[in-house]
């Protein structure tokens, strides 16, 4: 009986999507990929839009699309009709807005007007959901504003409010926490477990050349896996102009991090403590709006960061 009910429970979760369409933007990046696959089993017809034709087969459409031509956003929407669009294409690393800033201030806000924009005149029905980011601020409070990274985002949650106001745009917000997970090659997680993963492979690490993390720097990390769950959920249950806290509810040091990642590898791993190059306070987050919605984690930290190393030490395997 139990069986039957989970059987049941799994047929419904993968005809979710049956006889709905979803574009989504930044398909070939790290959440792009994984969001994919999800709606692609959840039963959803995908077009995932990229910049660049993918090199394996894929079993959904893909969009060849450069985000700063409105000829070709207007194309994909005219193309995929949509039900959904999941924004996820854009730049989201700090550092590089350093040294790019104007560059990821068009890409991040740019894009996304335009891509707003194309909806609402071919697609009105169409809900669009877009995952800003934590490090956002009060635009009231521009003294808090960090990074260019975070103005841009800050800009992008003014641009999507704007046009729900001024055209009655069908747009939902998603602030979601650091994600991580098997795939990504990018953040504190992936680069530490790429490094043990490396020094698996080598069975030996040499005392002078020990890992360096801010071991104190605090963080809230949560599985991508989760994320896209929850972003699923959005698109269909969400209230459009809300903005929804994506996160753990529970804050890491890296030295609790790496705690971890010795836990799951037979290596004597060996990490020296410096400070954080550019240390950055991040107000602690809440789901409970989004659990009010039937949201659910299905993963640890522990797990995560086990699936993370495991991905390095294939990709290493393959690679020999």
């Amino acid at each position: 009986m139990l069986f039957s009910k989970l059987f049941e429970l799994e047929s419904e979760r993968g005809n979710m999507g049956k006889g709905k369409t979803i574009l989504i933007t930044g398909a070939g990046g790290f959440t792009g990929r994984h969001a994919c696959d999800f709606f692609h089993k959840q039963g959803y017809q995908v077009y995932a839009l990229m910049r660049n034709q993918p090199i394996l087969s894929l079993p959904y459409n893909i969009i060849i699309c450069d985000l700063l031509s409105l000829e070709q956003i207007e194309e994909a929407v005219n193309v995929s009709k949509p039900d959904y669009i999941l924004h996820l294409a854009g730049r989201c690393s700090v550092t590089d807005s350093w040294e790019h800033p104007v560059d990821v201030l068009s890409v991040n806000t740019m894009a996304t007007a335009k891509l707003i924009d194309e909806a609402r005149k071919h697609v009105k029905h169409c809900r669009i959901l877009i995952p800003g980011s934590a490090l956002e601020f009060e635009p009231n409070q521009i003294e808090t504003l960090k990074n260019p990274y975070s103005l841009s985002k800050t800009i992008q949650v003014i641009l999507a409010k704007s046009w729900i106001q001024l055209f009655e745009s069908q747009v939902i917000l998603a602030k979601p926490t650091n994600l991580i997970g098997p795939g990504n090659s990018t953040g504190i997680c992936a680069i530490l477990g790429q490094r043990i993963a490396e020094i698996e492979a080598m069975h030996s690490h040499d005392k002078e050349e020990a890992i360096e993390i801010a071991v104190n720097a605090t963080r809230d990390f949560l599985d991508v896996r989760d994320a896209i769950k929850a972003y699923e959920l959005l698109l269909r249950k969400g209230k459009v102009g809300e903005v929804y806290e994506i996160c753990s509810e529970t804050s890491y040091t890296l030295l609790e991090v790496m705690a971890i990642y010795k836990s799951l590898t037979n290596e004597n791993i060996h990490f020296e403590e410096v400070e954080e190059l550019r240390p950055s306070y991040v107000a602690s987050m809440s789901a409970q709006r989004l659990r009010e919605l039937g949201w659910v984690r299905d993963y640890t930290l522990k797990e995560s960061l086990n699936d993370v190393l495991t991905h390095f030490r294939n990709k290493i395997k393959k690679d020999v």
